[in-house]
């Protein structure tokens, strides 16, 4: 049985683009709220929020386009409630992969925002969902510009060193990384760990971890390994005196403790078939506590073919595996054999 490394930490923070959904009573235009139809909107709006919750997409989308419009005869555009609806809508459409819906939607948002209330925390991650459409769409210069934006505005609300300042910094950084300009990914992964750093200066913590284990990732990309390796030791602790004095195992053929539920293959990228590439490719994964993989990063392998081993070690899904009967995050290697035909 190969055991994969397990992670010492209470509690695991996935860091996400998905806004939760949610059945805002704002105290705004009370007099619209009470009408039956206010009421209606109002049952509408727990409705989908419970649906999207159970991931019944398509059985709230009908009910928060309801919502939606019954809102948008009750309120102004400065009202939380219009704004709620509109979000709530706009979710259920990124859920659905309607993504052009959802861009309409997000692009609303963000007008409404600036106009009435420009320094409203949530128009940073508004433009932050509005970034995840454009590039679903295949525009990442928009995406670029929008990341960026985020970052402006959040650095204004709560000035450089805040914590959500990082957060919006790590956002811009896998961008880069994920479109393979890791000069500029860089400086911005040395600055979020050094916010976060301050933020937790005896303990890694969880947001810490996730930021050295991203910033590593980029650096075996680089052909820095032994940068990356002292990095992925403090993230996971695995030399430091504190946790485990060894890298994780490698898992081929999908046993960690446990089983694989699903170990898709990866793809043979179309330019690697050109030019015939070949060979091993080793992707670390790190598994939450239920089994699904949460970050992958390519450490060894031919460049035309990370990509997509990445991609298939994303979708990988284990049962969970479990220290003194909990289950617990951990961390490990999948390895990919290419061979050209």
């Amino acid at each position: 049985m190969i055991k994969f490394v397990m992670i010492k930490t209470a509690a695991l923070i996935i860091i996400s683009l998905i806004a939760p959904l949610t059945s805002s009573h704002a105290q705004t235009s009370q007099a619209g709220a009470e009408t039956s139809e206010g009421t209606e909107a109002t049952q509408l709006a727990v409705q989908v929020a419970e649906l999207y919750r159970q991931g019944k997409y398509a059985e709230a989308l009908p009910l928060a386009k309801r919502c939606l419009q019954i809102r948008e005869k009750l309120f102004t555009p400065n009202d939380e409630q219009l704004r709620t609806a509109v979000t709530n809508l706009a979710e259920v459409h990124m859920a659905l992969r309607k993504y052009s819906d959802a861009e309409a939607l997000f692009e609303r948002l963000i007008s409404t925002y600036r106009e009435f209330a420009p320094g409203d925390p949530r128009l940073a991650g508004t433009l932050q969902r509005l970034a995840v459409v454009k590039f679903l769409r295949g525009n990442p210069a928009r995406t670029e510009d929008l990341y960026r934006q985020a970052v402006e505005e959040t650095e204004k609300t709560y000035g450089p060193e805040d914590a959500r300042v990082a957060t919006a910094l790590f956002y811009l950084a896998e961008f880069y990384q994920l479109t393979g300009d890791y000069k500029k990914a860089e400086p911005l992964y040395e600055r979020v760990v050094a916010i976060r750093e301050k933020k937790s200066p005896a303990t890694v913590s969880e947001e810490l971890r996730e930021a050295l284990d991203r910033y590593s990732c980029l650096l075996h990309k680089t052909k820095r390994s032994a940068e990356a390796n002292q990095l992925e030791a403090r993230a996971f602790g695995w030399s430091s005196g504190k946790g485990f004095s060894t890298p994780p195992a490698p898992i081929i053929g999908g046993v960690i403790n446990g089983k694989a539920i699903s170990l898709p293959q990866p793809a043979y990228p179309e330019e690697a078939k050109a030019v015939r590439a070949q060979g091993v490719v080793r992707v670390r994964v790190v598994i939450d506590e239920t089994g699904k993989v949460i970050r992958t990063c390519a450490v060894e392998g031919p460049a035309l073919l990370t990509k997509a081993s990445e991609m298939a070690a994303r979708r990988a899904v284990f049962t969970p595996t479990k220290l003194s009967g909990q289950p617990v995050k951990v961390t490990g290697v999948i390895t990919y054999n290419f061979v050209a035909r």
